[in-house]
């Protein structure tokens, strides 16, 4: 469990540090977005996460090469499992968030257009997102290609639902972090996983989490937003790491609810059901710097 938290200080440690160093990169128009109080602001703030991989490699390089062994080889893999996603699911989100093209939006939209042999950005995503999930299910679980297919249609998933939680500012944080500490105690009780020390696997989640928390009072000041670049490798690290140590009844269960919350989400606003709710309202207005819900 330290090493847990160590990994979570240091996502947090770096993602803080090179948002401090290229924040003035955020200043750029073509990353400017207004949000519903008006005010500009520049999105794809995950790209923190994609350079913040280059001190991570660094350190890892150090790690293997000096002989000390402060992470066991189960935790080097979800160092290499997180910085694998973050990258793939990284670079779609920042195509999206850069060069969103057509007006097609959701599931029904990106699979019209694909029918009508139109290729938009979200439809991009999509398909090369879905392959990677299930790239990534691939090389880092060991279980048939039945319950590969089931691991990567759930990390597909998760990146999607994370990305529709990122309409205010830091709830897509805010809401990863509940879910992870849920996940990490359900699978304390319930563990079957594919890595020989399944708990590690939670490191990744750890890693990219503490990442999102760099941006925290960036996010809340309303000065960026985590955008596609930042949301999707959170929602998809969190979702596959989840299924490297779920069994298999509730890795399916999970793959039910994900599908059903993407689904909801073609006709039903989780900003306003978020704003009807007291509890949940309370807890997406914390830290925020005005008290007009985002939708």
């Amino acid at each position: 469990m330290a090493l847990l938290f160590a990994l979570l200080i240091t996502g947090c440690l770096f993602s803080f540090s090179v948002y401090v160093v290229v924040k003035d990169i955020f200043a750029n128009p073509i990353l400017s977005r207004t949000n519903v109080n008006q005010r500009p602001v520049a999105t794809a703030g995950g790209l923190v996460f994609i350079v913040a991989l280059v001190p991570i490699w660094l350190v890892i390089a150090w790690h293997e090469r000096s002989g000390y062994q402060i992470l066991s080889g189960e935790y080097l893999q979800a160092v290499f499992l997180a910085t694998g996603t973050v990258g793939l699911f990284g670079v779609l989100g920042l195509i999206d968030d850069l060069l969103a093209s057509g007006t097609e939006r959701g599931f029904r939209g990106h699979l019209g257009a694909l029918r009508r042999g139109q290729l938009s950005t979200g439809a991009l995503k999509l398909v090369a997102g879905s392959m990677g999930a299930l790239a990534l299910a691939a090389l880092w679980s060991s279980g048939s290609w039945w319950r590969i297919l089931l691991s990567g249609a759930v990390v597909a998933l998760a990146a999607n639902l994370a990305n529709l939680f990122d309409r205010a500012p830091a709830r897509v944080t805010k809401v990863s972090t509940l879910l992870t500490v849920a996940a990490v105690a359900i699978s304390l009780v319930f563990s079957a996983g594919s890595l020989p020390e399944p708990h590690a696997a939670w490191g990744a989640a750890a890693l990219v989490l503490g990442m999102s928390w760099g941006l925290l009072v960036p996010e809340l000041s309303e000065k960026v937003m985590l955008g596609d670049t930042g949301a999707n490798p959170l929602g998809a690290t969190i979702g596959l790491t989840a299924v490297l140590v779920a069994p298999a009844a509730i890795e399916l269960g999970l793959l039910v609810v994900l599908l059903g919350l993407n689904l909801v989400s073609e006709r039903v606003s989780f900003s306003k059901i978020i704003a009807k709710n007291k509890l949940l309202n309370s807890f997406d207005m914390w830290g925020r710097n005005s008290g007009a819900p985002f939708s």
